[in-house]
C-alpha cells in the first residue's frame, strides 16, 4: 500500500513540474511575440518616400512587397519618380533602411511602356544576386556613364550645368565597389559627390560656402540673430522626417566668426552641417551612409 502511494505522489509531482514547464514556455513564447513588433507596409513606404524626398503624388509604378534577404524579414518598396527608378529594402522589424538604390528610368516609346521592359527587370533581377554574390565581372557589365553621374550630382545640388563649373568627374574604387568622384563650383559654393558607378546612387555629398566672412564690421561676432532653437529648425528642415532626437547641435568659433555646427542621425544616414549664427544660411553641408563600410 505504501509502495502504490508513494508512486502517485511521484506521478502527481511529475504532472505538477511539466504543467509548469509548459506554463513557462507559452509565456515566453508570448513575451517574444509581444517584443517582435513588425512595421507595416505603410510605414515602410513612408520611411522609403521620405529618404528620396519624393512626395506621394509624384510616384507612379508602385511595388510593395514582403521578402527575406540575407535571413532578415524586409518590405521592398520600388517605385518611379522625377525621372528615376528608386528601390529600397526596409527591415520589417524595426523600419532600418537597409537597401537604397536610384537610376535614371530608361527612354519610353510612344505607348508611353518602357522599351524592352522585361529584359530591364531581368537584368536589374541579374544585377542585384551579382552584388550578393561579389560577382564582379557581372556587376560591371551594367554601369553609368561620367555624364550621367554629373547630371545626378547636378540635379541633386539643383544647379544648372550651364552654372556649374566642373572641376573633375574621375573614376575610383571606394569600400570595395566603383564611384565617379565629382567635384564642382556654382557660385561661391563647393560641392563634392561620391556616385555608385553600378545604379547612380548617390553614396556621400557635401557643400560648403568658400570666403565666407561674417557681416558687419568685425564686432559684430559677438552677437548672434539666429537662436539655437533656430538653428536646429533650419537643419530639420533639410531631413524630411528627423526630429529632435535624432540632432546635435552647439553654437562655436570658427575663424572669428559665430556658427552652429552639428550632427544628424536618421534612417541609416549621418548629416553634418554648420549655419551661418549671423543670417541662418547653411553655409556647409554634408551626409553619407553611417554603416557604409
Amino acid at each position: 500500500m505504501k509502495k502504490n502511494l508513494w508512486k502517485l505522489t511521484t506521478g502527481a509531482v511529475m504532472i505538477a513540474a511539466l504543467a509548469g514547464c509548459s506554463v513557462h514556455a507559452n509565456t515566453a513564447a508570448t513575451n517574444d511575440a509581444t517584443q517582435t513588433k513588425e512595421i507595416t507596409v505603410d510605414q515602410a513606404k513612408e520611411i522609403a518616400f521620405a529618404h528620396a524626398a519624393v512626395n506621394e503624388s509624384e510616384i507612379s509604378d508602385l511595388r510593395v512587397k514582403n521578402d527575406r534577404e540575407d535571413g532578415r524579414s524586409v518590405i521592398e518598396v520600388d517605385f518611379n519618380a522625377n525621372g528615376y527608378e528608386y528601390d529600397y529594402d526596409v527591415s520589417a522589424t524595426d523600419g532600418t533602411l537597409i537597401k537604397s538604390e536610384r537610376e535614371p528610368l530608361k527612354a519610353t516609346t510612344s505607348g508611353g511602356t518602357s522599351k524592352n521592359d522585361a529584359s530591364t527587370q531581368t537584368t536589374t533581377k541579374q544585377n542585384r544576386n551579382a552584388a550578393n554574390t561579389n560577382d564582379t565581372n557581372t556587376a560591371s557589365s551594367a554601369t553609368i556613364t561620367k555624364e550621367q553621374a554629373q547630371n545626378i550630382a547636378l540635379q541633386d545640388a539643383g544647379v544648372r550645368a550651364s552654372d556649374a563649373q566642373i572641376i573633375h568627374v574621375k573614376e575610383d574604387y571606394e569600400h570595395g565597389q566603383a564611384v565617379y568622384e565629382i567635384e564642382f563650383y556654382s557660385g561661391n559654393t563647393e560641392y563634392d559627390y561620391e556616385i555608385a558607378k553600378s545604379d547612380g546612387s548617390i553614396l556621400s555629398k557635401d557643400f560648403d560656402i568658400e570666403n565666407w566672412e561674417p557681416s558687419g564690421n568685425g564686432t559684430s561676432n559677438a552677437q548672434t540673430s539666429i537662436t539655437l532653437e533656430e538653428a536646429k529648425a533650419i537643419a530639420l528642415a533639410k531631413v524630411s522626417g528627423a526630429g529632435n532626437d535624432h540632432i546635435w547641435i552647439e553654437k562655436d568659433m570658427d575663424d572669428g566668426r559665430i556658427t552652429y555646427e552639428g550632427e544628424i542621425y536618421y534612417q541609416g544616414m549621418e548629416y553634418e552641417f554648420e549655419i551661418n549664427a549671423s543670417t541662418g544660411a547653411v553655409i556647409e553641408w554634408s551626409s553619407e551612409r553611417a554603416d557604409w563600410d
